[in-house]
C-alpha cells in the first residue's frame, strides 16, 4: 500500500511548476515536507502563491492543526469517491480530514478535499478585523461551510457537496455580510443561510434538497443576493422555501411548491412567492427531477442529483439551459477532482501478495475542466 500512496503523490506533485509546491502528509514515514497545514503556514519557507498538496490518506490533526493562517496559498486534494474495479472505495486515493478546516487568511484557494463529517470554517482572525477577501472553496465535500463572526467579500463557494448546511448567518446578531461574492454549482443536502445585509452577491445554479427536519431551505436578513437558476426541493413539501427574505432578484428557480400552494400564497395577506413570478412552482420532487441513482467507476452522491431528461428543470434556466448544480457556467464536477490533476481509476488491489509481492494496477486520466 505504501507504494500506491507514493505513486499518487508523485502524480500530483508533478503538475504545477510555476509556484513552489509542498507535500502535506500526516504519516511521518511518508517523507512529506510537512505533517499539517499549521506546520506549513508557520514555516518561513512557505510563501504567498505556493501550492500545498494534501496527499491521499487520513489527516488526523485537530482543527488547530488544520488552520490556514497564511494568505495566498492554494491547498489541493485529489478529490474523493474513487473505487476499485471490485466496486470498493479506495480510501488511500482520497484526502480525508477528520476534523474541521479553519480558514483565517485572505486569498486562500481550497480545492478537492474531503472532510469526514466535519466542517470548513471561515474563522475569525486574531490579527485583523477586516472581512475575509478573495477566498475560494471549490470541489470539496464536507458537512458544513459556515462563517464564525466573519464577513466575506470577493469570495467564491463553488461545486461543493455539502451534506448538512451552508451557514453564513441570517440576523444582525448572527450573520455574515457576503459582499460581491459568488455561491454557485453546489449541492446542499439541508439548507442555506446567506448572511445579513449582504451586497451584490450571487446564489446561482445550486441544488438544495432538504429533509423533513429543515423548516426553510434558504434564509437571509435584508437580502442583497440575486437568487437564480437553482433547484429547491423540500421533501416535507413545506411552503417555507424562503424565510425573512428580501432579495434583489429571485428568478428562474425550480420549487417544490405546487401550483395550488402558490395560488394560496398569492391570495394570502402576506404573499411571498407571487413577488417572484418567473420561478417554476411545479411541485418538484427528487423522483420527478433527478436521476436518483449512482453508477459507474466512481462514487459521488451528487450523481443522484443529475437532472432527468424531460424534467422542467432541464430547460428552465434564464438562458434556456438547465437549473441546478449541473448547469450554468461552472457545472458540478464529480468526485471533486481539481483541474489539471491526474486521477486514478480502474484500480485492482489484490487481497493477497504473490511471491511476496503485492502488484497494484491502475489507469490514469486527467481532469481538464
Amino acid at each position: 500500500m505504501k507504494k500506491f500512496i507514493l505513486m499518487a503523490a508523485v502524480l500530483t506533485v508533478s503538475v504545477v511548476a510555476s509556484a513552489r509546491n509542498w507535500r502535506i502528509n500526516y504519516d511521518e514515514n511518508s517523507g512529506a515536507d510537512f505533517k499539517t497545514l499549521k506546520a506549513a503556514c508557520e514555516s518561513a519557507e512557505v510563501m504567498k502563491g505556493d501550492v500545498l498538496y494534501m496527499e491521499p490518506g487520513f489527516h488526523y490533526g485537530s482543527e488547530a492543526d488544520n488552520t490556514i493562517t497564511k494568505s495566498g496559498l492554494k491547498i489541493v486534494g485529489p478529490g474523493w469517491g474513487f473505487k476499485t474495479n471490485a466496486d470498493e472505495a479506495i480510501e488511500i486515493a482520497t484526502t480525508n480530514f477528520l476534523n474541521n478546516i479553519s480558514i483565517k487568511a485572505d486569498s486562500v484557494h481550497l480545492v478537492g478535499v474531503h472532510i469526514e463529517g466535519k466542517d470548513i470554517v471561515f474563522a475569525k482572525s486574531t490579527s485583523a478585523s477586516n472581512p475575509h477577501k478573495g477566498v475560494t472553496i471549490e470541489r470539496c465535500k464536507c458537512s458544513k461551510i459556515y462563517a464564525s463572526e466573519r464577513d466575506l467579500s470577493n469570495s467564491i463557494i463553488r461545486n461543493n457537496f455539502i451534506t448538512y448546511e451552508l451557514d453564513l448567518g441570517y440576523s444582525i446578531s448572527y450573520g455574515c455580510r457576503v459582499n460581491h461574492s459568488i455561491i454557485e454549482g453546489n449541492i446542499i443536502i439541508g439548507f442555506a443561510r446567506l448572511g445579513y445585509k449582504s451586497l451584490g452577491s450571487l446564489f446561482d445554479h445550486n441544488t438544495i434538497v432538504s429533509g423533513s427536519g429543515n423548516d426553510n431551505l434558504i434564509s437571509s436578513g435584508n437580502g442583497g443576493f440575486q437568487i437564480t437558476n437553482n433547484i429547491f426541493i423540500h421533501k416535507a413539501n413545506s411552503v417555507n422555501v424562503f424565510y425573512d427574505y428580501n432579495a434583489t432578484v429571485v428568478n428562474n428557480n425550480i420549487f417544490s411548491i405546487t401550483s395550488e400552494q402558490y395560488a394560496a400564497d398569492a391570495a394570502s395577506s402576506f404573499p411571498t412567492y407571487s413577488k417572484y413570478p418567473s420561478n417554476q412552482c411545479v411541485g418538484a420532487t427528487v423522483a420527478n427531477t433527478f436521476v436518483n441513482q449512482v453508477s459507474g467507476d466512481y462514487f459521488d452522491e451528487a450523481m443522484r442529483y443529475t437532472v432527468l431528461e424531460g424534467s422542467v428543470a432541464k430547460t428552465a434556466a434564464s438562458n434556456g439551459g438547465e437549473c441546478g448544480a449541473f448547469g450554468g457556467a461552472h457545472p458540478y464536477v464529480l468526485n471533486g477532482r481539481p483541474t489539471g490533476i491526474p486521477y486514478l481509476y480502474d484500480v485492482d488491489v489484490p487481497e493477497q501478495p504473490t511471491n511476496n509481492q503485492l502488484t497494484i494496477t491502475f489507469k490514469v486520466a486527467g481532469q481538464n475542466e
